[in-house]
């Protein structure tokens, strides 16, 4: 399907006007061609810039859970800059609790929240927003993967079995799902 660009631009600032956002401090200008710019950085590994871009959108727009998102997925992957002494952690971690504010039923925050969490090795925190994301979408192969890791490293390796078993039926090239369920029957 091919969708036109301004309908698509217009579509989206109707959808920022409706969740309640409006520009607060710091407005980045057009905020959709902000939003592509920092998902554009974030392909390119370019995390800090990335993170300034989705920290001006979350500061001019307040109420978009994407925004938040993807302040949050940035700060992870940057974790620490030793040089300014900042840990991006507990900022990443603001991030997602502040999307999942805005949306309880936001996927990808308990999703990212939980990769969080893994990185920390808070296994019980990681399970639970994994738990979370697979109840709010429980054909998402990712989500199921990432739960059953997290049942893998909680001893559970019959339930960890049962969303691998998913996860290669919902798509058959996850690869690293088929060497985790391996894994699976090996410990």
């Amino acid at each position: 399907m091919i969708v036109n660009a301004n309908k698509l631009d217009g579509l989206c600032w109707l959808l920022i006007g409706l969740t309640g956002c409006s520009p607060a401090e710091g407005d980045p200008g057009d905020p959709v061609a902000s939003m592509n710019q920092g998902v554009g950085l974030l392909e390119e590994y370019n995390y800090g810039d990335a993170y300034r871009v989705f920290d001006r959108l979350a500061r001019a727009y307040p109420g978009w859970e994407a925004a938040h998102v993807n302040r949050g997925i940035a700060a992870l992957n940057i974790q620490k800059d030793d040089e300014k002494k900042i840990d991006y952690l507990p900022i990443a971690e603001q991030a997602f609790g502040r999307a999942l504010e805005i949306n309880p039923k936001c996927t990808h925050a308990f999703l990212s929240r939980g990769m969080l969490y893994q990185h920390t090795n808070r296994v019980d925190d990681m399970l639970r927003d994994f738990d979370s994301a697979a109840r709010l979408d429980p054909r998402d192969p990712h989500v199921l993967f990432q739960r059953a890791v997290a049942l893998m490293e909680k001893g559970r390796g019959d339930e960890a079995r049962a969303d691998l078993e998913k996860v290669v039926k919902l798509q058959p090239s996850f690869a690293s799902a088929y060497w985790r369920l391996r894994e699976s029957y090996v410990k």
